[in-house]
């Protein structure tokens, strides 16, 4: 490189530091916020902040709580899927080894159990929780 451009970038560069060191000298000016923007917003005056995300009034702790428990089944069926695509990529990773392939196997067989257990438990609970929905409320909704 030549010295005159050696001597062009550094010049670029201390006026880039330059530039950026006159931010810290100047005077601050404190933010402040409008509240009357907010206010005048629609759903958050007085105590509409609950019609505003679209629920008058807050859900049934049993409904809550079966929301709870079908996204925890939902993280285990997960959870056990992605334990029989381990040991699958094992399984397909042991190039002959016999005991690597016992290994997957029995894992393959573990996980595909488990996922079993774990859906069937998700469609018997799906079932249950829908009729207890049902009685709170007293309509019959297909979803939760």
């Amino acid at each position: 490189m030549s010295t005159t451009i050696k001597k062009t970038l550094s010049v670029i560069f201390f006026l880039f530091l330059s530039f950026l060191q006159i931010g810290v000298f100047l005077p601050l000016r404190p933010a402040v916020a409008d509240t009357s923007l907010i206010d005048s917003q629609e759903g958050f005056k007085g105590k509409e902040i609950q019609a505003a995300f679209g629920n008058d009034t807050p859900d049934d702790i049993r409904i809550t709580m079966v929301r709870i428990i079908m996204i925890v089944l939902s993280v285990l069926g997960v959870i056990f899927l992605s334990l029989l695509l381990f040991a699958g990529f094992k399984y397909m990773t042991a190039a002959g080894n016999e005991d690597k392939v016992k290994e997957a196997v029995k894992q393959i067989t573990q996980a595909v159990i488990g996922l079993v257990i774990i859906l069937s438990a998700w469609g018997i609970s799906y079932f249950i929780l829908l009729r207890i929905r049902a009685a709170i409320t007293g309509t019959n909704y297909l979803y939760f």
